[in-house]
């Protein structure tokens, strides 16, 4: 009991914290739909709006999941791999009925959630560097990968998933709405009861957080479970979206997740920011690279993009940080 109510002061400062940064981002994109209008009307397009929310939903499943990492002050570097060996598994394992369908989201899932563990795992009872521990296992999933394909991914992605990504309300996706259901679902479990307090804690300061109380081993074990679970979600969406097999279709969502958490308001030190910000970094992330799509520009000055907002998103927390 006294552990909750220790907790609980934190927890009210958290949540203005991260309602500032969430309405911080609706602010500027806000601003930046109404530029875009001017610039580039052919953006609010359908056809552009549903590509558009499609492409943030897949990006926003990873990017819950490694917001939660961030909180307790972890990385996870493995996401994009376990993305592309989802994508493998359903192809592999499906069939065009339902039931083969399930078994193999399933297989997915249960897949991303292995490899989370395994780095929980290593992270809290080994104390190992979260960076090396993904690093690692992220090459690990890559080569089981090569192994069991030989280089040639076998399988073909059922017809019946492609309404995931093709379906929805309007231009809206049902993976979309999965995205947003997720979002809200994690945000109230933060919200609601002691453990988000304590996930808080745990990324604020660990050795406080144990000693009072918090079994912030099994928490981060968790913690990183989830996060590969989610990431093969968003493996399982990305099948639908491509829908052909492609053993390296999860590349770049490792380092796109961190920038789009980052974005959203999630302090790359644990313990501030949320999961509804992270989602809108996303979003955020997203539009910018469609932006730059629809203007012409290479994938070069994208590359060159995606780094300059990890860099001046990174800056402005730690001025932040700095001035409190």
């Amino acid at each position: 009991m006294t552990t909750t109510a220790g907790l609980a002061h934190a927890d009210t400062g958290a949540a203005r914290a991260v309602a500032l940064r969430v309405l911080g981002v609706l602010g500027v994109a806000a601003v930046a739909a109404v530029a875009t209008a001017l610039w580039l009307p052919q953006f609010y397009t359908a056809t552009n709006l549903n590509s558009l929310l499609l492409q943030a939903s897949i990006l926003g499943i990873v990017t819950l999941g490694q917001a939660l990492v961030l909180l307790v002050a972890g990385l996870d570097l493995s996401v994009a791999a376990v993305m592309s060996a989802s994508l493998v598994v359903v192809a592999s394992l499906s069939g065009e009925g339902l039931g083969g369908i399930a078994v193999a989201v399933l297989a997915a899932v249960l897949l991303g959630l292995g490899v989370g563990t395994l780095n929980g795992v290593l992270v809290a009872y080994r104390g190992v560097a979260p960076f090396i521990v993904t690093l690692g296992t992220a090459a690990l999933v890559s080569g089981l990968q090569l192994v069991y394909t030989r280089g040639a991914p076998p399988g073909a992605i059922p017809e019946r998933m492609r309404g995931l990504t093709q379906d929805g309300i309007g231009v809206v996706p049902w993976s979309a709405v999965l995205c947003v259901a997720l979002a809200v679902a994690l945000h109230v479990g933060l919200r609601r009861g002691t453990y988000g307090r304590r996930v808080y804690a745990t990324g604020t300061s660990l050795g406080v957080a144990r000693r009072a109380g918090v079994r912030t081993d099994l928490l981060l074990v968790g913690i990183y479970a989830l996060c590969g679970g989610l990431a093969a979600l968003a493996g399982v969406v990305l099948s639908s979206y491509v829908g052909y097999v492609d053993g390296a279709a999860g590349k770049g969502y490792d380092l796109d997740s961190v920038a789009a958490a980052v974005i959203g308001g999630v302090a790359f030190t644990g313990g501030k920011g949320g999961v509804l910000g992270a989602a809108l970094g996303a979003l955020a992330l997203t539009v910018v690279l469609n932006v730059l799509v629809l203007s012409g520009i290479g994938s070069h000055v994208q590359l060159i993009a995606r780094g300059a907002i990890i860099v001046v998103a990174l800056a402005f927390i730690a001025h932040r940080a700095i001035k409190k």
